[in-house]
């Protein structure tokens, strides 16, 4: 298991700006899922960041499970879910 996981598409409320401080200070690797808009934004300030990094667009099923648990953690700075889809997805599988 390795990297940190953010789950989230890039909007204020996911909060995308909370996880990459997070991400550079700590210099973890990352592992985002998100939409094909968010990818590029993602991509874009993580390789500003200089962490490994690996992003995933768009994935259901089996990959998506796999992607999720090959995280060693999962990092959840929303500020609009209470419980949401994203962190469901994350606690049953690892730390949040």
């Amino acid at each position: 298991y390795k990297g940190v996981l953010f789950i989230g598409r890039w909007e204020e409320g996911k909060n995308p700006e909370a996880y990459l401080r997070a991400m550079k200070e700590a210099k973890l690797s990352c592992k985002v899922m998100t939409n094909s808009n968010g990818a590029k934004k993602f991509e874009d300030r993580l390789k500003k960041i200089g962490v490994p990094y690996e992003i995933k667009v768009s994935i259901i099923g089996q990959e998506k499970v796999n992607f999720i648990t090959s995280a060693r953690i999962a990092f959840n700075p929303s500020t609009v879910e209470s419980y949401g889809m994203a962190f469901y997805e994350q606690h049953i599988q690892m730390p949040t």
